[in-house]
């Protein structure tokens, strides 16, 4: 009887000489094990005494810059900005797990009854996630419109937050340049 040796998947064959893609594979892992890590252990951080209370107001001094007691600084409102951004990494953990949770129980089976039926059915589905994939872009151009239109109101072009009553008047010069920004973002080649 022969001994086999039994090889492991390359990805876990740390001897071997690596490629790029996979020093980068491991350099990704590292990091998401830091931050699951740091989500995982901020409240223990709190108990041990090495971070302070993330929702405690007005007990630090307003605006310090980065220094050895406060990493990042305070806010405006003498909040400490690193064990504020700490605590936060648990609330991006969980909608990193909802989302990728949707993902796999609603969009896996639409993807499936939509590849397997095909027909108007996938085409409405293309359409609603064609709709949704408009929307970040959308609301970006619309975002960026409106910045622009409050900095050039010495051009002429009046925001609608100086004008109250902007809804009972024809439309306004600003929702003509709306229209054009949108426009030329979508419609540019």
């Amino acid at each position: 009887m022969t001994l086999t040796k039994i090889q492991l998947p390359r990805f876990l064959n740390i001897a071997s000489p690596s490629s790029l893609s996979m020093k980068m594979m491991w350099a990704g892992l590292a990091i998401t094990a830091l931050f699951i890590i740091v989500a995982t252990l901020s409240p223990a951080m709190q108990a041990w005494g090495w971070l302070q209370n993330p929702t405690d107001a007005l007990i630090n001094p307003i605006h310090e810059p980065p220094s050895a007691n406060y990493w990042f600084g305070t806010s405006r409102s003498g909040y400490d900005v690193f064990s504020r951004t700490l605590f936060a990494s648990r609330a991006a953990w969980q909608v990193v797990i909802l989302a990728t949770a949707l993902s796999l129980f609603v969009g896996v089976p639409l993807g499936l009854v939509s590849g397997y039926l095909g027909g108007k059915l996938d085409r409405a589905l293309l359409f609603l996630m064609d709709t949704i994939y408009t929307l970040p872009g959308l609301l970006l151009s619309l975002t960026l419109a409106f910045v622009v239109l409050n900095t050039t109101a010495s051009s002429g072009i009046t925001p609608p937050a100086s004008k109250p009553n902007y809804l009972s008047k024809p439309p306004a010069p600003w929702v003509q340049t709306l229209g054009q920004c949108c426009r030329a973002t979508y419609f540019s080649t």
